[in-house]
């Protein structure tokens, strides 16, 4: 991760100059997070209308490769790679660039079971003050995501529930580590501009609790200690089951 990244802001650049910025950082703080300005077929994954194929592509994929996981944890894991990039490129238009690019626009790269890469076309950007930014950031993820649940839900079964504590989840992950890779957001902004963004994003009030790791306490479980090669994460919010002597 590159530590420069989120501490260039546009500034009042053009749309074109802005998508670039948001294209160099996103890739700079997770290279499977390219972006491109024109979607070819496999940016399949959209707000408007996801193929029911490619989601049962990205559902079997984990059903198959770990079928002892269980149901919920496809479906889990399904949501969670649906959501990881549109909640990072929300924090970063923030932060990173303070203007808010169409993100219920992009279109999302499916190869293989896993969802990487993203495509979002010129459109108009929207600049104003960090509540104003977090606003707007906040209402397109939130529509840019009610709509991805729904169109899961077609292959999958995930309670709206669970759906919102992992969103939840992605979005604090996210915004806590925006201090350690930025030289002008502190961690007391971020816990001051938490309110906002769970607000806008129309998610439950919570706090951030963070360990020595700067890992976020959770609300909800991966379910990844369900694979054959899988253990529970260090932050897993399920109590450990007691050693048996």
């Amino acid at each position: 991760m590159n530590s420069e990244a989120l501490q260039k802001q546009s500034g009042g650049y053009p749309p074109d100059a802005l998508s670039q910025q948001l294209f160099s950082i996103s890739e700079q703080l997770n290279p499977a997070l390219r972006g491109h300005t024109e979607a070819s077929q496999r940016f399949a994954i959209s707000h408007v209308h996801t193929p029911v194929s490619s989601l049962r592509t990205l559902y079997h994929y984990w059903q198959e490769h770990f079928p002892e996981a269980g149901r919920s944890y496809w479906s889990v894991r399904s949501w969670e790679l649906l959501i990881w990039q549109p909640v990072l490129l929300a924090v970063i238009a923030v932060y990173g660039l303070a203007a808010i690019p169409p993100l219920r626009q992009m279109t999302q790269a499916l190869d293989n079971g896993i969802v990487a890469g993203y495509a979002l076309p010129a459109g108009c950007w929207f600049q104003g003050s960090q509540a104003q930014l977090i606003a707007r950031a906040g209402g397109e993820l939130r529509a840019l995501i009610s709509s991805l649940l729904v169109q899961l839900q077609q292959v999958a079964t995930l309670r709206p529930g669970l759906a919102n504590d992992l969103f939840s989840d992605q979005l604090i992950s996210a915004l806590a580590r925006v201090p350690a890779i930025s030289g002008q957001v502190t961690e007391a902004d971020i816990r001051h501009q938490l309110p906002l963004w769970l607000d806008a994003t129309e998610l439950a009030p919570r706090g951030i609790q963070l360990d020595k790791q700067l890992q976020i306490t959770r609300m909800s479980c991966c379910l990844h200690y369900r694979r054959h090669d899988g253990e529970r994460c260090t932050n897993c919010p399920r109590p450990a089951k007691p050693s048996q002597v």
